[in-house]
């Protein structure tokens, strides 16, 4: 049984982390300049602008830092070629998203008992769906499980340890299963960190969308392959041979489709897959009392998920929904790191 975890920014911030963009933005628009000349500092004063004007819209960074290309290569450009332009204003956002998270994450203090929650949580998922739902994937457990060994896979979308820190080190063998070490789809805080967007197509410059170099930058599967890890292949092959998928954390943002796009392929080649998406709602509503709300809230993330996977096909769509369940504001992963004073 191949269990894998899909895991994004929701994880740590669900954990307590500070680690949303737009608290990371805030951040870095009181940050001081770094020391270049005055032409650079324009570029990077003009991104900062352009975020402060609308920091809410900015709170899907990668995107918005796509578009904001556009206003690359008009000022300054006899000064610093438009590549040259692109590194100033990457390099000081990378580098200080870098230093953000670093702090974030190396201050946080988790409870010491934590560990075994969050091993049980992951290799037994289906402990917060409904009876029926669960009773389907203990069936397809036991199936599976008589081919071949359990193991647990986990890709996280994260810069932070969070994950590693909480399991204390990996792999961890426990029951009759293994959760391996997590792969970084984008990186760590401090080794190989990738911001980018998800193709060509989200680059708003028509000069930086045909220039190689540029796209080494900013296209996140291109950046990827410049660390000859070949990290997108492992988890490629993982996403293929998964018989169960669960998402936790993810906003199925545009920068990072492939992903949904490669999860949705496989939903129409395979019969046998099985999805759990687990949604926080933001307002909490309190579904216990009110079924027929619950489904609707169900149906309607099962819809969403279905788009965001790029299925359009809809004489499959029936057959692709009874492969999906969802779990709304469950409690699982429900760790929080113990506050200190460091963390702001």
């Amino acid at each position: 049984m191949n269990i894998l975890y899909m895991i994004g920014n929701g994880f740590d911030i669900h954990m307590g982390l500070a680690t949303s963009y737009q608290e990371f933005l805030q951040y870095y628009l009181k940050q001081p300049m770094p020391d270049i000349d005055e032409v650079g500092k324009r570029y990077i004063k003009r991104l900062k602008q352009a975020i402060n004007k609308d920091i809410k819209c900015w709170s899907n960074l990668e995107y918005q830092f796509g578009q904001h290309l556009s206003r690359l290569g008009k000022v300054g450009s006899a000064v610093h070629p438009i590549m040259e332009e692109l590194d100033i204003i990457n390099d000081d956002l990378r580098e200080n998203l870098s230093k953000y998270i670093e702090e974030q994450d190396k201050n946080a203090i988790f409870p010491p008992d934590a560990r075994g929650k969050m091993i049980q949580d992951f290799i037994k998922p289906e402990q917060y769906l409904r009876d029926f739902e669960m009773t389907e994937i203990q069936n397809l457990k036991e199936s599976v499980g008589r081919q071949r060994g359990n193991t647990v896979k986990i890709m996280t979308y994260n810069y932070t340890n969070t994950i590693e820190r909480l399991l204390v080190k990996c792999p961890v063998s426990f029951d009759t299963y293994e959760i391996e070490e997590p792969i970084h789809v984008h990186g760590y805080y401090n080794n190989r960190m990738i911001l980018g967007v998800n193709d060509e197509s989200q680059i708003n410059n028509d000069i930086l969308k045909t220039d190689p170099d540029a796209l080494i930058t900013l296209v996140k599967s291109r950046n990827n392959a410049t660390y000859g890890i070949q990290h997108t292949r492992k988890c490629e092959e993982w996403i293929k041979n998964g018989n169960l998928i669960c998402c936790y954390g993810l906003s199925f943002g545009e920068t990072d489709k492939m992903w949904w796009e490669m999860i949705g392929a496989e939903l129409k080649r395979r019969t046998n897959l099985k999805i759990i998406l687990f949604h926080f709602d933001e307002q909490q509503i309190d579904y216990s009392n009110n079924g027929a709300k619950y489904q609707r809230k169900v149906n309607q993330e099962k819809r969403k998920f279905i788009k965001k996977c790029n299925l359009t096909d809809e004489s499959e769509i029936e057959r692709i929904e009874s492969s999906i369940y969802v779990v709304v504001n469950s409690n699982i992963f429900n760790t929080h790191i113990i506050e200190t004073e460091h963390i702001a």
